[in-house]
């Protein structure tokens, strides 16, 4: 679709094997009406040739109707004097059509936990309808919304609210909000409709010229609104204008926010290249065209969508002429446009354009309307980078051949050979890459930063060569010898660290070693997979695993297991509330019995089985945990908590300032500071009902295995993160409503796992250093003879945010930095590729599309392995300063934690 999601997909054909001779295939497809470009696709697995010939469109694509309630275009007639009173009643909008959105924006499950978010429970919970009118004076907007509870929050984005951005210009700006560019949002309360302001500045406050108003009405309001057409930037616009526009329905029924939105653009960044279109005629007929995708080639068919809107009650027939770069037409079609939208796709074909900036203009009776098309030189990118390859080929044989010449001469050629199995890696990464369409110039990168990196590794193993007397063969490190002493893992009094990547495609694990890594992530199994279809276990699960332990122990790799948390379809049968409320990474009630029976199960099987393995290092009981959610049967412990701790219902209510008649009406606070007393009762519960869960599976473990160490993979930044998250963006609670005691924990459990983020990503500085380093400081004076498990460890990211071509010197400062800090135990996010095809998504901006990234990981991992006994003694240095970290205070207080950042990074640069 326009966002660049695949929406539909469907196998045409599957061919016999070894079949000679030509096969002739036929087939009609009919996709959905939000799609706006496609490909087709052959594919052969193993080895031989298949020639594809005559690939053709047997008839033109077909144009798709759809009513205007379901379209992202809005067409808006331009009359001389609209009848609309600006009061937040409909009766002027009768007959004006509605553009709907049926349901909020379905977020994933992580995003609910973790982005304070509810899921929604349908149109009736939040729904909302938009309709627009327009005179020379003004543009009209006018939203209806359906929510059944009613509830404002600070900020207000996070309560009931209406956001509204429009882009007057269409020019559809990729990042954050652009010149003319106005964004505003309208909050409904009982004392009236407050107006905040956005973008630009001149917003901040409510412009005198644009009305406002707004009533409540049963199971919703409305809002309403008149911009001048001054307000928004220029004069009235003539008909074929169109404007961008995004409006978004925030809803918080006491869970956490939600929204629903007309299109993207708005609540998941500032993007007006994903806004809606506004078309402005003074007819019947509206049209508009559109390059169907942001990025065309001179190899591929170019194409356009044309959108046609009828105003009126009857099908018309539509005369059209189509010209490209210049007033001669090359295409005449006629057209039934029916009453609605019409989109009608127009498609040059593969090489019929030439690379560079071209003009499609569309006319008929009453209509015009162009469209602007960059057409990417592809067919250069793929000869240079092809070009480069074979060049590349020669540099990684030179290389190796020098690395074999020094290994032969006991030479330490270990930083030469880490680039040289980068170069193998990406060598074959590289040609898939370039075969694989869009990526093409993500390729050409690779092959440029490739080289570089050859290059200079080149250098360096000449170098080595040249002087053999100062680079004599380094021994390695047997870490399978490594035991815990104090707060270090040691091999004969050495320290040592434990260093790998998260989902490490397990046939290239003997690369890793060449790579400096020795530790890798395996999955410790699940209920779910090991009691797949009855209560007993299925034993042929551990024994995978302890093939695979053995495989990674006689390659000299320790193993790390993190367990996962999904019941089997036949628990949820037998006990259908076992999922009555989730958690992150978490896909059953904690507060069941059955539940925590089954996973306890599984652990302790899981570490009898591999507890006597060389190489078994550790258990991660649970993958970034957070559990706030309430079932049934959680709300009634937690009132019976209440009820021990109180006594009298009277004593609460005192406490909370509440009226209940019985603790059976009691209702849990969960995520609302400005009721102190109540949100800290329901905090110091959820923090116990956490950590009690965490005692039974590491207890479980235990018993499989009575010398396991166990940790819980934590946001690391959640304990210290303020009014700004990691992300930089603001949020209406500190993250210590997600169970997760810190200080508990730490002394629970026989190492402090977590999960940090020293990104790129920093509005002020080379990299996000305070957040990761406060937490690393926290956890070291929390435990400081316990190492630190950075299981996680995301340096690279690209969940947040995404940069595709991020320097070397960023990653080797921020390892250095968070080894500094305390990391003993690294395993870096993530092999983002399996076997040559990406993992889903999170792929662009890995380090397994940035060769220089993946180089410099495996340099830093040789270098600080050499360097892990100055390492040591910075961590263990004694502190100078103390710091009160309060947990009441964290809790409570976002300018608490907003102070603390301060302080911290001032006494930072102070030494």
């Amino acid at each position: 679709n326009r966002e660049g999601k695949r929406v539909f997909r469907k196998t045409l054909a599957a061919f016999p094997r070894n079949q000679e001779g030509w096969l002739e295939l036929r087939a009609e497809v009919v996709v959905p009406a939000e799609v706006v470009r496609g490909t087709l696709q052959f594919s052969m697995h193993g080895a031989g040739e298949a020639w594809i010939d005559d690939v053709s469109l047997a008839r033109p694509l077909l144009p798709s109707a759809l009513p205007l309630a379901a379209s992202r275009v809005y067409p808006v007639r331009l009359v001389t004097k609209s009848p609309v009173r600006v009061d937040g009643g409909i009766g002027d909008w009768q007959g004006v059509p509605r553009s709907l959105v049926r349901q909020a924006y379905q977020v994933s499950q992580a995003e609910a936990i973790v982005m304070d978010q509810e899921a929604s429970r349908g149109s009736s919970d939040l729904s909302f309808g938009l309709a627009l009118q327009a005179d020379a004076s003004a543009l009209y907007l006018l939203v209806e919304v359906r929510d059944d509870v009613r509830r404002t929050r600070r900020p207000f984005w996070q309560g009931d609210s209406v956001q509204i951005a429009f882009d007057p210009l269409d020019a559809r700006s990729a990042k954050g909000f652009g010149p003319g560019d106005v964004a505003f949002s309208l909050v409904p309360t009982g004392a009236g409709l407050v107006f905040h302001g956005e973008h630009p500045t001149s917003w901040r406050q409510r412009p005198p010229s644009v009305q406002t108003a707004h009533r409540d009405r049963p199971g919703g309001y409305v809002c309403e609104m008149a911009l001048p057409w001054a307000a928004l930037g220029g004069a009235p616009p003539v008909s074929g204008a169109r404007l961008g526009l995004c409006v978004v329905v925030n809803d918080n029924d006491g869970r956490g926010r939600k929204w629903a939105q007309w299109t993207p653009g708005i609540s998941q960044g500032k993007r007006p290249e994903l806004f809606g279109t506004v078309l402005v005629t003074t007819g019947e007929i509206a049209a508009h065209v559109r390059p169907s995708g942001a990025v065309m080639t001179d190899t591929r068919p170019v194409a356009f969508q044309l959108t046609l809107a009828n105003l009126g009650d009857t099908p018309r027939q539509l005369p059209l002429s189509i010209s490209l770069d210049s007033e001669q037409v090359t295409d005449r079609r006629t057209v039934t446009v029916p009453p609605g939208i019409l989109q009608l796709p127009l498609v040059y074909a593969s090489g019929s354009i030439p690379a560079g900036e071209h003009v499609l203009h569309v006319r008929g009776p009453g209509v015009a309307t162009r469209a602007e098309v960059q057409v990417a030189p592809l067919r250069a990118i793929l000869a240079e980078t092809r070009g480069r390859l074979a060049k590349l080929g020669k540099l990684a044989e030179e290389l190796s051949q020098l690395v074999t010449q020094g290994r032969g001469a006991k030479l330490d050629m270990a930083y030469p050979d880490a680039t040289l199995t980068v170069a193998e890696h990406f060598l074959r990464w590289i040609p898939a890459d370039l075969a694989r369409e869009g990526h093409e110039e993500l390729a050409r990168r690779e092959a440029e930063r490739l080289e570089e990196c050859v290059v200079a590794a080149t250098t360096e193993a000449r170098a080595i060569l040249a002087q053999p007397g100062r680079h004599h063969e380094r021994r390695p490190i047997n870490v399978l010898e490594a035991e815990l002493r104090g707060g270090n893992w040691e091999v004969k009094g050495r320290p040592v660290l434990l260093i790998g990547f998260n989902q490490f495609d397990f046939d290239h694990l003997a690369d890793l070693p060449r790579l400096g890594g020795n530790l890798n992530t395996m999955g410790g199994g699940a209920a779910a997979w090991c009691l797949r279809d009855s209560p007993v276990f299925d034993t042929s699960y551990t024994d995978g695993l302890r093939e695979r332990v053995g495989k990674a122990a006689r390659l000299g790799i320790r193993a790390n297991f993190l367990f996962g948390h999904r019941m089997p379809a036949w628990a949820h049968r037998k006990w259908p509330d076992i999922a009555a409320a989730e958690g992150h990474f978490m896909y059953y009630d904690i507060s069941h019995p059955e539940a925590v029976r089954l996973t306890c199960q599984v652990a302790e099987t899981v570490a009898r089985a591999v507890g006597d393995l060389p190489g078994t290092t550790c258990y991660d009981l649970w993958n970034e945990a957070a559990f706030s959610r309430m079932s049934p049967r959680a709300l009634a412990s937690f009132r019976s908590a209440m009820a021990a701790k109180y006594g009298d219902i009277a004593v609460l209510n005192a406490s909370w300032g509440t009226d209940h008649a019985t603790f059976d009406t009691v209702q849990a606070v969960t995520r609302d500071p400005g009721q102190p007393a109540a949100y800290m009762d329901w905090v110091r519960w959820n923090n116990k009902r956490f950590s009690g869960f965490i005692e039974a599976m590491r207890s479980a473990v235990r018993r499989g295995d009575p010398d396991a160490l166990t940790n819980v993979k934590l946001s690391n930044e959640a304990a210290v993160v303020g009014s700004l998250n990691h992300a930089f963006r603001p949020q209406a609670t500190s993250r210590h409503n997600m169970g997760v005691d810190r200080f508990a924990l730490a002394q629970q459990l026989e190492l402090q796992g977590c999960d940090t983020r020293p990104t790129l990503h920093s509005p002020d500085y080379a990299f996000a250093w305070r957040y990761p380093g406060m937490a690393y400081d926290l956890q070291r004076s929390m435990a400081p003879n316990k190492p630190i498990n950075d299981s996680e460890w995301h340096g690279v990211q690209t969940v947040y945010f995404e940069n595709p071509d991020q320097p070397a010197a960023f990653l080797h400062a921020s390892l250095w930095f968070s080894y500094l800090h305390g990391m003993d135990m690294n395993v870096t996010w993530w092999w983002s590729r399996n076997g040559s095809s990406p993992r889903a998504k999170w792929f662009e901006g890995s380090l397994l599309a940035q060769p220089q990234l993946l180089d410099a990981w495996a340099r830093n991992s040789i270098e600080v392995q050499r360097f892990s006994r100055e390492i040591v003694a910075f961590q263990e240095a004694p502190a100078r300063i103390r710091l009160l970290f309060s947990k009441p205070s964290a809790v409570l207080d976002l300018d608490y934690l907003d102070c603390l950042r301060e302080t911290y990074e001032a006494l930072h640069w102070l030494g």
